[in-house]
């Protein structure tokens, strides 16, 4: 059974195991009751597995790499969402892979311009809606709410370990822009993380696939909003 546990707004789904059930388990097996059938297992306790009949070892080396990958997954989307929500250009830089790319979705690809931009090019966006203000004279942004709401991950293992995860994510951002207006966006995205680092994993953000036109809700207040509201007015604003 799963729960989604909020991480302030990120939201995570994770197990029911709490250490209370696992401590009534303990004790009911040292005073020689035995395990009731609704407790689960301690963690890192071998089980059968019923559909291979085979030993099951959460401990095993898979499930540890698993659990990892998890676990440096949610912290990068967490890191996506303290970034954006902080103005934080270096720490958004060092979430990015150097083979970084962000796709357009295709209705909003501006006519004439690549659907797609580079690291530079995204990093380019961020430091003017951050700090700068867009090329058209456009405010940058005051304040920045952002909650992001991981839905699904589909990893690739290469070789037995798990490099490279995708994940849907559904947006809901809210940019106050400095001087007044403001614009909001929901809407869902891919990320696609690989993890780097050989003794310490460091999960990095190399694709943003856009589907903003996919289920999106936009709503802008001012006219100054524009030039960032929407990817083809965000990416002349580039």
């Amino acid at each position: 059974m799963l729960h989604h546990r909020p991480v302030g707004p990120l939201r995570v789904a994770y197990p029911v195991r709490p250490f209370l059930v696992t401590l009534i388990a303990l004790a009911l097996t040292a005073v020689g009751l035995g395990r009731p059938a609704w407790i689960a297992p301690p963690p890192c306790a071998a089980a059968a597995d019923v559909s291979t009949g085979r030993d099951y070892d959460p401990c095993s080396r898979h499930a540890l790499e698993q659990a990892e990958m998890e676990r440096g997954v949610n912290r990068a989307v967490l890191a996506f969402r303290e970034a954006f929500m902080h103005r934080d250009l270096d720490a958004y830089a060092a979430l990015l892979a150097d083979d970084f790319v962000f796709r357009f979705a295709p209705e909003d690809a501006a006519p004439g311009l690549p659907d797609t931009l580079d690291r530079a090019g995204e990093l380019r966006f961020a430091r003017n809606l951050f700090q700068g203000g867009a090329v058209s004279g456009a405010p940058p942004a005051e304040r920045i709410e952002l909650e992001v709401e991981l839905q699904e991950r589909v990893a690739a293992p290469r070789g037995g370990v798990t490099r490279r995860v995708r994940c849907s994510v559904m947006t809901h951002l809210r940019v106050h822009l400095r001087g007044g207006g403001e614009f909001r966006v929901d809407g869902p995205v891919v990320f696609e993380f690989r993890r780097e680092g050989s003794e310490v994993a460091v999960w990095r953000l190399v694709e943003w696939v856009d589907h903003s036109g996919e289920g999106q809700s936009l709503a802008i207040e001012a006219p100054a909003a524009h030039a960032w509201a929407g990817r083809a007015g965000s990416q002349l604003a580039r």
